[in-house]
């Protein structure tokens, strides 16, 4: 259709001639013949109405399939939620309300099911791998020789797993498990030995293996207890050392509290050295178990001649 627009102009225009403005439609010159006029045969709106329907449209379908069922197309829910799911079960299209938090979607004979998360790790009651105040994260689903898992109190590399590393330690690699591991027996009894000669030593996660070095390259007695470690080979591994001070307190803490590690428990054998100096003539050694008035945990300098116990270590 063309587009006409009719102005009304109720004054004179600028002749004084009221007779040759637009008085009716017949009036207007140029008009196209056949205007449809007759609004009764104008479109409704309703689908229903129109004519020459494109066939498999006539059901109302909103795509052209190939058939004229609107039953067995994609129907959306009307009022869905956040994280609703639309699958398909081999007969009907069907919804599934969004899961909780932390639960995951699997299958269930084919048809798709939220579950709960179940860890594949064992609760033993030991902080295992950074864990706090927690073990595992949930229920176990596998027994806890699960190989695919290294945990504390695990055997693994010639001897027990005493301690995953943390971001804040040297040797801690993202993405990676890496610890200490804890000779599975004690190495016997020894001194600290070069009384009177100051060695430089650490404390720290780390530092066992640089003071079992600095003290058998500055130390030229023999048989102490930071060469046993050293010139020791079990299980097939030959690279352990004589843990620092701070090492020494996660093998009590994470084994030798959990009754693991088969610690000595005799009151003139649960002592063990550590491989930090405290001063030219002693050494700190650690209290596995309580004697007299020295209760198990205590840490302490002694005399670098003593004989204590040595349980050797080594990284993984």
């Amino acid at each position: 259709s063309v587009p006409y627009a009719l102005y009304a102009y109720s004054t004179d225009d600028e002749d004084p001639d009221p007779t040759n403005e637009l008085q009716n439609w017949s009036n207007l010159p140029g008009i196209p013949e056949n205007i449809d006029t007759d609004k009764t045969d104008d479109f409704s709106g309703q689908f229903a109405d129109l004519q020459n329907i494109p066939q498999g449209l006539s059901d109302g379908d909103d795509i052209d399939d190939a058939d004229a069922d609107p039953t067995n197309e994609l129907e959306l829910p009307q009022t869905p939620s956040t994280g609703d799911i639309a699958y398909y079960d081999g007969t009907f299209w069907k919804s599934l309300s969004a899961g909780e938090d932390g639960q995951v979607l699997t299958l269930q004979n084919g048809v798709p099911t939220w579950q709960n998360f179940t860890s594949s790790n064992c609760e033993d009651n030991i902080q295992n791998n950074g864990e706090e105040g927690v073990d595992c994260g949930g229920p176990c689903t596998n027994p806890c020789t699960n190989n695919n898992i290294i945990d504390i109190g695990d055997e693994y590399q010639g001897g027990i797993v005493a301690y995953i590393f943390q971001p804040s330690d040297p040797g801690y690699m993202e993405g990676e498990i890496h610890g200490l591991i804890a000779a599975p027996s004690d190495q016997g009894e020894a001194p600290w030995g070069c009384y009177g000669t100051s060695i430089s030593t650490n404390t720290g996660i780390g530092a066992g293996l640089s003071n079992t070095l600095a003290i058998a390259n500055n130390c030229n007695q023999s048989q102490i207890a930071a060469k046993v470690c050293k010139d020791l080979t079990l299980n097939g591994y030959s690279d352990w050392y004589l843990p620092s001070q701070d090492e020494m307190n996660k093998l009590y803490i994470n084994l030798r509290l959990q009754g693991l590690g088969n610690f000595a428990t005799g009151s003139s054998t649960g002592v063990y050295w550590t491989s930090t100096q405290f001063s030219p003539s002693m050494s700190i050694r650690y209290f596995f178990v309580t004697v007299g008035s020295e209760v198990a945990g205590l840490q302490e300098p002694c005399g670098k001649n003593d004989n204590n116990n040595i349980r050797a270590v080594r990284t993984f």
